[in-house]
């Protein structure tokens, strides 16, 4: 069923790749399909459209070694960018297959966006680290932190993790390493836990059942990206996930029917919502200059030599001394790298030298506090 809906030092990759809002009209090729039934022979035709309009689209905006790649998964998921498309023929053949001729509209600028989001995720190093959980503050939401509503939560994490390479912080994980943190994560949670998580950004889940008639229901997925420090919605993506028969069955039939139907369109919906996390990196990133860090070190007996060995790293763009004395030194700080891969390869910096060392990271603030070891 088609619906209509509408980090290597990498980023500098990201600069070049500006996603300009910019009004791209639906491409209509025609195309034919064959398969072994009509449906089948349908589905080939849309893949065909979008891979002809995938190559021609592609080509200019997305780097050669990923192209193959990121065109097989956005034919993958052909359905999500056709807008419209209408049959013009369909016939058997003698060998029993069937072949249609169809006249479709393919969403070229969608496929665009979606492609160089892939293409600039691909080659970063250091990803964003997030977390992902359901949400169900509308009346019409299908509950969730239910066993019923997980597999959508996993299907957007899987996604966002393994196409989208974000680091998706694992839940059970954190509930073994943290022992009094609270069964469900939420938005609360990942506010008040946000030094521990070291998490970014969150993305919120929710679908909606809206009433469609008396046994039916329109079903809505809705993503959020939200900046966890300040609480900042970044964008988000609501697709209609088509409608699904509530005749006869129970409330949680209906939910697992719904989450069924929605898993269709996981990739789409997070393939919006990467792109507005990358879309708010690349603001941050300030047109290549890199992100700006405050760079605390404590109680170090060569300051000179750590401060050249940063200098060095993955990533550095350049610094700015703000205080120093014999022992302690903070400074500007500013890299390509997140918070998290900044603060491991400095901690390697560290590690190298047989420096044992405290660390305190802290959103854009990275303290290391030198513990002199016994014998030092």
């Amino acid at each position: 069923m088609i619906r209509m809906t509408y980090y290597r030092g990498l980023l500098a990759t990201m600069t070049l790749a500006v996603f300009l809002v910019v009004p791209v009209l639906a491409q209509a090729v025609q195309v034919q399909g064959m398969g072994v039934d009509r449906e089948h022979a349908l589905t080939n035709a849309l893949q065909m459209a979008v891979e002809q309009v995938a190559g021609v689209t592609m080509k200019s905006s997305t780097d050669v070694v990923n192209f193959q790649v990121i065109k097989d998964e956005v034919i993958t998921h052909s359905k999500g960018y056709v807008t419209s498309y209408k049959i013009l023929s369909s016939t058997q053949e003698a060998d029993g297959g069937f072949k249609v001729v169809v006249d479709a509209q393919v969403d070229a600028g969608q496929i665009e966006t979606h492609a160089q989001t892939l293409d600039i995720l691909m080659k970063m190093v250091g990803h964003p680290r997030i977390l992902v959980f359901g949400e169900d503050a509308d009346f019409d939401a299908v509950p969730a932190g239910t066993e019923i509503f997980e597999p959508l939560v996993a299907g957007v994490s899987r996604v966002l993790r393994e196409k989208f390479r974000f680091e998706v912080v694992d839940w059970s994980l954190m509930k073994t390493r943290f022992k009094n943190l609270p069964g469900r994560l939420s938005k609360e949670v990942a506010v008040a836990n946000r030094s521990r998580l070291q998490a970014d950004y969150y993305v919120a889940v929710a679908l909606r059942m809206v009433p469609a008639g008396r046994e039916n229901a329109e079903l809505k997925l809705n993503l959020k990206a939200v900046r966890i420090s300040d609480g900042h919605l970044l964008g988000q993506s609501t697709r209609k996930a088509g409608t699904i028969s509530l005749k006869g069955i129970g409330p949680a039939a209906q939910y697992r029917r719904a989450v069924v139907a929605a898993s269709e369109d996981v990739f789409l919906a997070a393939a919006d919502v990467a792109t507005t996390l990358v879309n708010e990196l690349q603001s941050e990133v300030d047109r290549g200059k890199g992100f700006r860090y405050t760079l605390g070190l404590y109680e170090f007996p060569d300051m000179k030599l750590l401060e050249q060995e940063m200098a060095a790293l993955q990533g550095y763009v350049r610094h700015k001394v703000d205080k120093v004395d014999s022992v302690n030194c903070v400074m500007s700080y500013w890299s390509h790298l997140n918070g998290s891969t900044l603060a491991q390869a400095i901690k390697g910096v560290m590690d190298k030298h047989g420096y044992k060392v405290r660390l305190k990271l802290d959103g854009r603030t990275l303290k290391f506090k030198w513990e002199n070891p016994e014998g030092f």
